[in-house]
């Protein structure tokens, strides 16, 4: 269902996975401390999804994904008689994200290997060739979704002046 990286913020008031665990907030603020090299992988072995997706981590699949050299947590839990999948497995996205966030924390005060800075100050960016660029990334398509069309839930951007519907 997803591969997670472990992450939590440093910055008090900041939210981990806004909407997810914590409430929804902009994202992209504070020191944010993350792990490299590993994952914690949620899954649903007990699918009625008429597609799935698996994770090759050995021999050439394995030496194609960037996720074959990881080491990972994996989250595979069993619904329970009764359940609904699309409940179920929004529980075990929560429960990955809850994870992830343990796992970073664990590492709170250890010396860092490599430290990455991005500030941005948005009103004068104009001429400063050295920052990273931002861009607008809309997505038209995405196989988010389960086997009945319905999108998983996503956050993504600050809600607009005004909104169209079809």
């Amino acid at each position: 269902m997803d591969v997670v990286q472990p992450r939590c913020k440093l910055t008090p008031g900041e939210e981990d996975f806004p909407g997810f665990v914590g409430a929804i907030k902009a994202a992209g603020n504070g020191e944010t401390l993350s792990l490299d090299g590993m994952t914690v992988l949620v899954s649903n072995p007990g699918t009625t999804r008429k597609y799935s997706a698996l994770l090759d981590m050995y021999g050439k699949g394995g030496e194609l994904s960037k996720y074959g050299k990881m080491k990972h947590i994996s989250i595979a839990p069993h619904m329970a008689e009764g359940t609904e999948e699309r409940s179920f497995e929004n529980s075990v996205k929560i429960a990955g994200f809850k994870t992830a966030v343990y796992l970073a924390s664990a590492a709170k005060g250890l010396p860092v290997d490599s430290t990455e800075v991005f500030d941005l100050d948005i009103p004068n960016l104009k001429g400063k060739s050295d920052l990273p660029r931002v861009a607008y990334y809309y997505q038209i398509y995405s196989p988010q979704h389960d086997h009945k069309g319905i999108s998983d839930a996503c956050f993504y951007g600050t809600k607009p002046e005004r909104s169209c519907r079809p």
